[in-house]
């Protein structure tokens, strides 16, 4: 995406804390799309940044999808992790289809 020039969005929010704790770390602590845009010089959002949305179950999530929609027609390619879904595969995996 960065070498074609397109422009890219990680909108997942994260505390500072873990930011500060992940760009620090010689492990990675990021998932598999956060190290990618990490990796590409591409910036990852403290949640109070204006181009972060908290991860959490919503309590308005139409306002979470126009948000989001908003970021979309913004760039080429914009990424928001749903990581409920994924700590239930990973905690829960035997109540998969």
């Amino acid at each position: 995406m960065k070498e074609e020039g397109l422009e890219g969005l990680h909108a997942n929010g994260y505390r500072a804390e873990y930011l500060e704790r992940a760009h620090g770390s010689r492990r990675n602590l990021l998932s598999a799309f956060a190290f990618a845009f990490k990796s590409a010089g591409l910036e990852l959002f403290p949640l109070d940044h204006p181009k972060a949305i908290a991860p959490a179950f919503w309590p308005d999530p139409q306002a979470v999808g126009k948000k989001f929609a908003q970021f979309a027609s913004l760039h080429q390619l914009t990424i928001l992790e749903a990581w409920a879904l994924d700590l239930a595969a990973h905690r829960q995996p035997e109540n998969l289809p």
